[in-house]
C-alpha cells in the first residue's frame, strides 16, 4: 500500500537535500561530480501484522519501539510488493548510519536479534501444530 503524497514529498526532499550536500562537499574538495539515477522505488507501508508483532516483541523485552518511515531501498521495500514484510532498526552509535563510521553496540545487536526472535515466534504461533 503506497504512503500518502506528503511523505513522498518529504522523501524526495530528503533525498535531494542529501544529494545536494554530497555534491557541495565534493565540489569544495575539487572533485568532479556526476549523478546518474539508476532506479526509483516508491516508499511503501510495511505489513501491519509484521509491524505489530515487532512492536509487541520489543515491548515484551522492555524496549521502546517507534514506527519509522524509511525511504531507503531496503529489501523489505521490494518484498512488500509480493509478501508481508517488516523491518527492525537498531540504534547506531552517535546516530551515524549508512557511512563508513557506522557502529552499533553489541547489546543493541542482541536486542534487535531478540526482537526478531520474539516477532517470529508470535507470527508462527500455531503454524506447526499437529
Amino acid at each position: 500500500m503506497p504512503v500518502s503524497q506528503p511523505q513522498h514529498s518529504l522523501s524526495a526532499c530528503t533525498t535531494r537535500s542529501s544529494a545536494t550536500s554530497q555534491i557541495a562537499w565534493r565540489q569544495a574538495l575539487g572533485l568532479a561530480v556526476e549523478i546518474e539515477a539508476v532506479g526509483r522505488w516508491e516508499p511503501v507501508l510495511l505489513d501491519i501484522t509484521m509491524r505489530t508483532a515487532i512492536a509487541r516483541a520489543a515491548g515484551t523485552l522492555g524496549l521502546n519501539a517507534i514506527e519509522l518511515p524509511s525511504g531507503a531501498g531496503h529489501d523489505a521495500q521490494a518484498l512488500a510488493q509480493i509478501t508481508s514484510s517488516g523491518m527492525i532498526f537498531v540504534p547506531s552509535v552517535d546516530g551515524l548510519s549508512h557511512q563508513p563510521g557506522e557502529q552499533t553496540a553489541w547489546d543493541d545487536c542482541l536486542n534487535g536479534a531478540n526482537v526478531l526472535l520474539g516477532a517470529t515466534l508470535e507470527l508462527t504461533k500455531g503454524a506447526f501444530a499437529s
